[in-house]
């Protein structure tokens, strides 16, 4: 049976002298570890960070650019309305004027065929030589008749002739007149629904600007949590690491 070695303080202090300085400079090579990694990280995320914001800035002035452009349309377009405005207000004047014409000529053309249709002979000679424009002569009364010179009963044929398809000129014009009032109400209805969808549009994406930010600043946040924590779990894997190896 072999004599134990005798364990003597030169052998204890030895021992603990040689583990103080196997820990002290494992302690100060995991400093200097640390120290790399951190610097690391850092220089990693300055780098990301810098071109970020690079890319922030770019975007930025895009945006910038493009919110400008919008808001020269958005002041054009509310020029472009005043001016719209300002103009119905003077045809819409012109139009109240024409209708007003239009009833004062109605009135006296009723009043006008009224008295016309109690004309005696040389009132009613009187009165087509007034419509016709003749001259002295071409149109003249025989008894209870009227009678006209052949150029001026050829103007009279002419002018029924196209009485007919004035009035139907006239029918079709106002058909049209109310057809394109139509017209004009829709375009004026799709133009307001333009612009409330343009409005919205501009709220979604003000409204879309904002969660982006949000976002990237959500997973900036969570990156840099990562980070600290790969770091911490290869700071601790590393010690314990170093540890077991010297415990073995």
């Amino acid at each position: 049976m072999s004599t134990p070695p005798t364990v003597t303080d030169s052998t204890i202090i030895a021992t603990v002298k040689k583990d103080w300085t196997w820990l002290t400079s494992h302690i100060i090579l995991l400093i200097i570890v640390v120290g790399l990694m951190v610097g690391a990280v850092y220089f990693v995320d300055s780098i990301v960070a810098r071109h970020d914001a690079e890319n922030s800035s770019k975007y930025s002035a895009i945006l910038a650019e493009q919110v400008t452009q919008t808001k020269n349309l958005q002041n054009q377009l509310t020029a472009d309305e005043a001016a719209s405005a300002q103009r119905d207000v003077q045809y819409q004047a012109i139009i109240s004027s024409l209708a007003q014409n239009i009833q004062k000529r109605d009135a006296n053309a009723k009043k006008q065929q009224t008295t016309d249709a109690g004309l005696d002979v040389a009132g009613t000679a009187s009165r087509l030589a007034e419509q016709t424009e003749a001259t002295s002569g071409e149109i003249t009364t025989s008894g209870n008749n009227v009678v006209l010179d052949l150029p001026i009963a050829r103007r009279v044929v002419v002018d029924l002739d196209a009485l007919p398809a004035a009035k139907a000129d006239l029918d079709d014009a106002q058909k049209q007149l109310e057809a394109q009032n139509v017209l004009t109400a829709d375009a004026i209805k799709d133009a307001s629904d333009a612009k409330k969808v343009i409005a919205a549009q501009t709220l979604t994406l003000a409204d879309s600007t904002k969660s982006c930010n949000a976002q990237i600043s959500t997973l900036k946040a969570n990156a840099r949590k990562s980070k600290i924590k790969i770091f911490f779990v290869g700071f601790v894997s590393g010690f314990i690491s170093g540890v077991t190896a010297h415990a073995w």
